[in-house]
């Protein structure tokens, strides 16, 4: 990796500078793909106000430029913090990242089904897909994730392939990242007529101040199905900025479902490009705010060949002081024709200082398509509070009942029930009198 820019004063970059040599030994291709992403993060610096997609959401500079790419430092994680950690027991496969770095001796593959082919991203040979697909042009964390990720997997469904059940990808972080940034990487080629369900998990054993920021680049060929589902409950002190960046070939389908339930401040980007005729996208996402947190999500669909259709739902419940921002753009190039895209984002704010900002937008090269979007924020409408009220219910009891329907929209029809059960439990946990609610189911 070129060294060249850390001459230059940059405040943003001379904290980095020793970590290039993390990748002195690695391939000649691997070093190119960093040193290109380096360049350009060079060139970006850390997003500010100044930057239209970070208006809203504005990160401590100083904080950021003190936390360091984590080297071989990585923490321990005991055996059995693992089974208390995962999202999903029983058979699942399960691969385990300590610190952003691959521990075999405490994931657990058990017999893969024929098809599936898992690849640790160690910096050695990695798959011709790396790098395809996500873009790092105007995207500083993105190109920071592509110069410094240590670890990661490569998920390949073979065409034809499928895989029943989950594959969970459970990504922990320690004291050992106290400071640091930690940056996993995960790349999911589904074959032709394949199909797989992948669930990244993300937790942390120790509330630290740190930053996750994983990147993650999916493939869908022809007729291909993904289903993508991420879970974030990070300690209250940590910061995650991530990305998932998705192509999508003729008839493919892709699914994604976020949950945003931890972390100071939490920002997930997805881009999504309908390449290939009658491709289908179905994201939803459910974020939860509370004291003085922050969530950020957005969006941008690019609508790319004909007859595709997309559905986005992105719900945000935020309370106290917290904040939220869903920014979404569908864009229908000029040869998009039968384009159908529906985008959709609520927000229930639970209290008179919590704040929600909506930025749905669509951009039509087409008159041949069917495009909407909608956004609605405020607080429990009062009708909805006297109808409970009028059958028993005290204030109270009924805020919270209404709360925790507005926000199970999101489970009814998740996959698999294990995982439902887990977020019902997250969200009694986390939600407003949840106590209540699980007396009454």
């Amino acid at each position: 990796m070129s060294n060249k820019i850390l001459k230059e004063d940059r405040p943003h970059v001379a904290a980095l500078g020793n970590a290039t040599d993390f990748f002195a030994a690695e391939p000649e291709s691997l070093r190119t793909l960093r040193a290109a992403a380096y360049e350009r993060f060079a060139a970006l610096g850390y997003p500010g106000r100044e930057r239209e997609e970070w208006k809203y959401n504005v990160l401590a500079l100083a904080e950021l430029q003190r936390m360091t790419p984590l080297g071989a430092e990585a923490g321990d994680l005991a055996a059995e913090a693992v089974t208390s950690l995962r999202a999903l027991a029983g058979d699942a496969p399960l691969l385990v990242f300590v610190d952003g770095i691959y521990r075999p001796q405490q994931s657990a593959l058990g017999e893969l089904p024929a098809g599936l082919e898992l690849t640790p991203l160690t910096g050695g040979e990695c798959p011709a897909e790396l790098g395809a697909v996500a873009q790092t042009e105007d995207a500083a964390f993105a190109a920071l994730n592509t110069a410094f990720w240590r670890d990661g997997v490569a998920v390949r469904m073979a065409a034809g392939a499928r895989l029943d059940g989950p594959l969970e990808l459970l990504f922990v972080t320690t004291p050992a990242a106290h400071g640091h940034m930690v940056s996993p990487r995960t790349l999911i080629v589904a074959e032709s007529g394949s199909e797989v369900t992948v669930l990244e998990n993300y937790v942390s054993v120790a509330d630290e101040p740190l930053l996750t920021n994983p990147l993650t680049e999916v493939i869908c060929a022809g007729t291909a199905t993904v289903n993508h589902l991420k879970l974030l409950r990070e300690g209250d002190r940590s910061w995650h900025v991530g990305s998932t960046h998705v192509r999508q070939d003729a008839a493919s389908v892709y699914r994604s479902r976020e949950f945003i339930l931890g972390s100071e401040m939490a920002r997930r980007e997805l881009h999504v490009a309908l390449a290939g005729a009658e491709a289908h996208c179905d994201l939803g996402a459910l974020y939860l705010g509370s004291g003085s947190q922050r969530r950020d999500l957005r969006t941008r669909i690019d609508h790319q060949a004909c007859d595709c259709n997309t559905s986005t739902l992105y719900k945000g419940i935020l309370g106290d002081r917290s904040r939220g921002v869903f920014d979404g753009q569908i864009r229908v190039a000029p040869g998009a024709s039968g384009t159908d895209a529906r985008q959709t984002n609520r927000n229930l704010l639970l209290s008179d200082d919590a704040t929600a900002n909506s930025i749905p937008r669509l951009e039509i090269y087409n008159d041949q398509v069917q495009c909407t979007h909608g956004s609605t924020t405020g607080q429990i409408a009062e009708e909805q509070l006297f109808y409970l009220r009028a059958r028993g219910f005290d204030p109270e009891a009924a805020r919270a009942i209404l709360t925790h329907a507005f926000a199970a929209e999101l489970l009814e029809d998740l996959e698999p029930p294990a995982l439902r059960e887990l977020l019902s439990d997250e969200l009694l946990r986390r939600l407003p009198r949840g106590e209540l609610i699980e007396a009454l189911s």
